[in-house]
């Protein structure tokens, strides 16, 4: 007798136990209470849900009154999106296989070619141990509200970061974020599993939900662009935050979150990222002659989209004072340059950061404008007043080609060169591979990388 049939028959022990049987391991998850209790399954626990890169537990609601007589009103599958597989586990209803293929083929859509090669391979089956599994094909139910739940899945495989168990959601995507049916079944199984949140759609009805289900709903916003953009809160909210410790994780964890939330993710790399960077510059510092007795204090740097570089710059060599300029006539730019100036007070209250000071450059103009270096001489020759050469060093890295150029006719012998080495993908940072050059102006560039911890008077390692 197929389980659809099964699950049609009149309860009784005979038939629970019939039930029971045919759903294996699954009968922790589907059964409701009497059922177990009469089957003599009853733990008073309930079986853990997926846990790793990959893992989702998408919450499916029963439409079928007959099979109420069994099962709890909804409850949630334990699945993990699994690598290599030539297709979903044919196991699995239908209805779920589709809108596994919908996410893989969704999400995939937005990423790079790299990630999209790796991302064509996963498949969505039962959780490990994956024998044992009872065949659900002959379940029919829409699976539609799976698709937020399957995503998180997919997303956390493809970055190697871990889903949290507390967080739920069940949401539709048609190109937008999409209500869902039976809405209170669904959190009251989430409850049941003790989730501290449970995410649906902006516009969502939450009319016959009771203070208990309401407690741990949140709306997600109607945010315009990919799946994985809309569920961008629920993706922060829902991948576990590694140790502190623990470099590799963090590194994972910081690239995952920037893919949907860059502002959680700058947050997240001042407070924890930084000093895991920061101590591998330190290990990894191109020095050039002048010695660790007079390393530069002072800093002039233009600012650009990427404003880690500096703040890294800043924290690595311990900067007391930076000159922050910007190009006026890019409205970008200076909120760029106001959240540089932020995040330096905030995070390095004892480095002396005025104003970020606008600067006007004519990016038409086929000739190098003398003007414009005579601005700037000005401008930078007032905030050095006092300082010795020896002192101050220049971020040579930040700026156009023509804002480079400007800063080279400024800088003299006994001034320091600096920049952030790291490798770009996709446009971003790849955190981890960071290294910081260090060399006098008037330096013949040969000498060796060493450590910026224990660098003697000539530029070698001690």
């Amino acid at each position: 007798m197929r389980l659809d049939e099964t699950l049609e028959l009149p309860f009784s022990p005979i038939s629970a136990e019939r039930v029971a049987r045919s759903l294996g391991p699954l009968a922790g998850y589907l059964l409701h209470g009497k059922c177990l209790r009469v089957t003599n399954r009853a733990t008073g626990n309930l079986p853990s849900l997926p846990a790793g890169p990959g893992a989702c537990w998408p919450v499916i609601a029963v439409t079928n009154q007959k099979w109420l007589n069994f099962l709890e009103p909804a409850f949630p599958l334990p699945l993990r999106w699994a690598d290599g597989q030539q297709d979903n586990d044919p196991r699995l209803p239908e209805s779920i296989r589709e809108c596994a293929d919908r996410v893989r083929t969704t999400l995939g859509a937005s990423l790079n070619d790299k990630d999209a090669k790796e991302a064509a391979r996963y498949r969505i089956w039962f959780r490990e141990p994956m024998e044992g599994w009872p065949d659900l094909q002959s379940l029919v139910f829409p699976a539609g509200s799976a698709f937020a739940s399957l995503a998180l899945g997919f997303f956390s495989l493809l970055n190697r970061v871990t889903p949290f168990e507390s967080t739920w959601a069940s949401v539709q995507w048609d190109d937008l974020l999409l209500p869902v049916e039976d809405l209170g079944k669904k959190v009251d199984a989430a409850l049941r599993w003790q989730a501290k949140s449970f995410y649906v759609a902006a516009k969502q009805s939450l009319d016959d939900l009771n203070d208990e289900q309401m407690a741990i709903v949140r709306r997600l916003p109607n945010k315009p662009g990919s799946p994985s953009v809309g569920l961008g809160d629920y993706f922060v909210a829902g991948l576990v935050e590694p140790d502190a410790s623990d470099a590799e994780a963090c590194l994972a964890y910081h690239a995952a979150i920037r893919e949907v939330d860059p502002l959680e993710a700058a947050k997240y790399y001042l407070k924890v990222l930084f000093r895991h960077i920061a101590r591998k510059c330190r290990e990894r510092v191109f020095v050039g002659a002048g010695g660790s007795e007079d390393l530069p204090s002072v800093m002039v740097t233009i600012v650009t989209h990427q404003i880690e570089p500096v703040t890294a710059i800043i924290g690595v060599l311990g900067i007391r004072k930076v000159l922050l300029l910007y190009t006026a006539s890019e409205p970008q730019m200076q909120s760029k340059a106001t959240d540089l100036y932020r995040q330096i007070k905030l995070n390095w209250p004892d480095c002396q950061c005025d104003e970020p000071v606008g600067f006007h450059f004519d990016t038409e103009s086929n000739e190098f404008p003398g003007d414009f270096v005579a601005s700037l001489r000005s401008q930078i020759d007032g905030f050095l007043a006092g300082t010795r050469d020896t002192e101050v060093a220049f971020d040579i890295d930040r700026g156009t080609t023509l804002h480079k150029l400007a800063l080279c006719k400024l800088i003299r012998p006994d001034h320091w060169m600096t920049t952030l080495v790291h490798p770009m993908e996709n446009r971003k940072i790849v955190h981890g591979a960071e290294r910081l050059m260090l060399w006098r102006a008037g330096d013949d560039w040969t000498r060796p990388f060493c450590p910026l911890d224990g660098v003697t008077g000539d530029g070698s390692a001690e």
